[in-house]
């Protein structure tokens, strides 16, 4: 088992992923040092409800880190330490090269856990997304047409699992190509250099575990209002809320019919319980183990529900206009493998979707 009284180190800790993680590793005994990069993120997580009590106690402290591209920049974060959980990671709405700050952040962890020798695990916050091409977010993309077709070809059709790789070779252009594609790209190339990583260093001191989640949907407390809200994954299910699509992300003009968006989805709490689950090397034993989190495989739920679950779970909001539903979603059918996860890692079934967009819906509601 691991020592649940042991130092965590986590990172992107004001982050709806990260927040999350902090807040299930106290829960379950784990102190945490959340690394952030600025004084107001710091102030937003202990002003966050029931964080004073752990900052009193000593069990929750900060670090600042400004740059987090350094291959240094941990150093002094991980002192003392005995588990990373490396959640942060640029978000498509970030200018620059997301690509380079992405696996610079991923060179500053291993420097950190090398140099710092109590450090037993890294646990790494990746996508399902870094497990696909790009090419399979559209229609037209063979699998998809296959899933899409149903009886023979969807059984037939390939499904993602959390040893599914892809290379990412094209050289995108900040201009021309989309933040989205730079965002999945970043993902990717991180997630395959940890593979690289682990086989050019077999006998470092720790163990490594990859979070591959789809798109998490949940309450983020850190969240002051609707567009905070969405800055995340929850952004999928802004149409209930506004006349949203997602044609932007795709370089598709709002002219045109809504871009279909694949369907891996997974609670929050799932994602949180996952990352710190993945600490106890006892329960998750090996030396790198990889891991989908995505509920409802092997094809997972229909986007267009979602309406028909807040018209049963809110009716009243519905009447109402507080879940408006102005808008509409198309659902891009995938498939994948996320059995080993409720198996091993979470010990349970996934959250189903019904609850994920209730949870979520919920309080987006309520947020000015």
């Amino acid at each position: 088992m691991s020592d649940k009284s042991a130092l965590v180190l986590i990172t992107g800790g004001s982050g709806f992923i990260g927040f999350a993680v902090i807040q299930q590793a106290l829960q379950s005994g784990y102190h945490v040092r959340a690394a952030v990069r600025r004084q107001d993120a710091m102030d937003n997580i202990t002003n966050a409800p029931n964080m004073q009590a752990y900052v009193s106690s000593g069990a929750l402290s900060f670090i600042i880190v400004a740059d987090n591209t350094s291959k240094t920049a941990y150093h002094e974060a991980a002192k003392g330490c005995s588990y990373i959980i490396h959640v942060a990671s640029p978000l498509p709405t970030q200018p620059g090269d997301l690509i380079a700050a992405a696996i610079a952040g991923n060179t500053a962890i291993f420097s950190a856990a090398e140099t710092t020798k109590t450090i037993k695990r890294v646990v790494f916050t990746g996508s399902i997304g870094a497990l696909k091409e790009y090419a399979s977010q559209f229609p037209s993309y063979p699998n998809n047409i296959a899933i899409a077709a149903g009886g023979d070809q969807r059984t037939a059709a390939s499904a993602i699992n959390a040893q599914t790789r892809v290379a990412a070779t094209r050289t995108l252009d900040l201009e021309k190509d989309t933040r989205f594609e730079w965002y999945l790209t970043s993902k990717t190339l991180a997630t395959n250099m940890v593979d690289d990583y682990v086989e050019k260093n077999s006998s470092r001191h720790f163990s490594i575990v990859n979070i591959h989640p789809g798109f998490v949907l949940g309450p983020h407390p850190l969240a002051h209002n609707k567009q905070e809200g969405f800055n995340g994954s929850n952004i999928t299910l802004g149409w209930l809320f506004a006349p949203i699509k997602f044609n932007m992300f795709y370089g598709v003009s709002d002219d045109e019919p809504p871009v279909p968006v694949s369907n891996e989805t997974v609670h929050i709490n799932d994602v949180a319980e996952a990352h710190v689950n993945a600490l106890d090397c006892e329960k998750v034993p090996g030396s790198y183990k990889n891991y989908v989190v995505a509920a409802e495989g092997p094809y997972g739920p229909a986007w267009e529900s979602a309406a028909d679950i807040v018209k049963k779970h809110y009716p009243e909001e519905v009447k109402n206009g507080k879940i408006p539903i102005p808008g509409s979603a198309v659902t891009l059918w995938s498939k994948w493998d996320a059995g080993p996860t409720e198996k091993e890692l979470l010990g349970h079934s996934f959250i189903p979707f019904e609850k994920q967009v209730v949870d979520a819906a919920g309080w987006l509601m309520n947020l000015p």
